[in-house]
């Protein structure tokens, strides 16, 4: 998490951060507190977090740095909380390194808390337009499925096979791209998720049914796969939106369960205080 001395880096690691549009160092530190001397915690946000696999590789990644004292993933709140020294060996260290090791280490990007809470609304509205078009797809396919189940011609079946290959090409295309796009991150890292066999299954039973539609196969499985890609954005879409609601209380830091209690308490001596002056006054 020291940041090197080698001529030029600076401006790679800049670079790197303007092009995933990641928070500078300033920002990150301004954001964190300090737990005791020498030792600060930065709390952050990564949207992309869904699985066990995301969370033991982001923990790793930032334990092996030497100035990491303490990192854990809590997959509900999709927050990252980091405790790091100020300073390792007479250099001070730079919480930007905390971000662009998650990047490195999953490919997703982490923000501040007010950036990922943008970034979860608008994957939320994302997931509601793939369940949209995919449940679509799903519907219209279905629909010709149950004609070819209730005893369709040769020639009429192998029509509406193909009619249901062009509607579930680009429904797997744009609402499969979340699957499809982690996937491949995971990939790209050495490493695997839960999206990898999600992204085989629907493009192989895919290619099985398009390769069955060409020989003139007598079945196909068109609609198990839009069907199966709808119901997994369903479960996508409900799971982000319970993520993205109000934290409660129990899974906020330590810190802020203290704030709110002494929040409430401060409230409960102001309401008492008034309610004696209003008692006064009418007496």
């Amino acid at each position: 998490m020291t940041t090197c001395c080698a001529p030029g880096n600076e401006g790679a690691v800049e670079l790197e951060r303007l092009g995933h549009a990641l928070p500078s160092s300033e920002e990150l530190l301004l954001s964190s507190r300090q737990v005791e001397t020498g030792l600060r915690q930065t709390d952050l946000g990564v949207p992309g977090v869904h699985c066990g696999t995301c969370i033991t590789t982001i923990e790793k990644a930032l334990q092996a740095l030497p100035e990491v004292v303490r990192a854990r993933v809590n997959l509900s709140t999709k927050r990252v909380s980091v405790i790091w020294r100020e300073e390792v060996d007479g250099r001070k260290a730079d919480p930007l390194d905390l971000v662009l090791t998650i990047n490195r280490a999953t490919g997703y990007d982490a923000h501040l808390f007010s950036n990922a809470e943008d970034a979860g609304d608008e994957l939320q509205r994302d997931l509601i337009r793939a369940v949209a078009v995919s449940g679509f797809a799903a519907a219209n396919i279905m629909l010709l499925s149950v004609s070819v189940w209730s005893g369709a011609e040769a020639s009429t079946r192998d029509l509406f096979h193909w009619i249901s290959a062009m509607i579930a090409a680009p429904a797997l295309i744009y609402a499969g791209r979340f699957f499809y796009q982690s996937a491949w991150q995971a990939i790209r890292h050495g490493r695997t998720n839960m999206d990898v066999p999600i992204a085989l299954a629907i493009t192989l039973s895919y290619a099985v049914s398009l390769w069955e539609t060409m020989h003139h196969g007598q079945h196909a499985w068109f609609d198990a796969t839009v069907s199966l890609l709808f119901f997994l954005l369903l479960a996508a879409r409900s799971t982000t939106s319970c993520v993205t609601a109000r934290v409660p209380q129990s899974a906020a830091l330590p810190g802020c369960r203290h704030a709110a209690r002494s929040f409430s308490q401060t409230a409960a001596g102001v309401n008492t205080v008034r309610s004696r002056t209003s008692g006064r006054a009418t007496g």
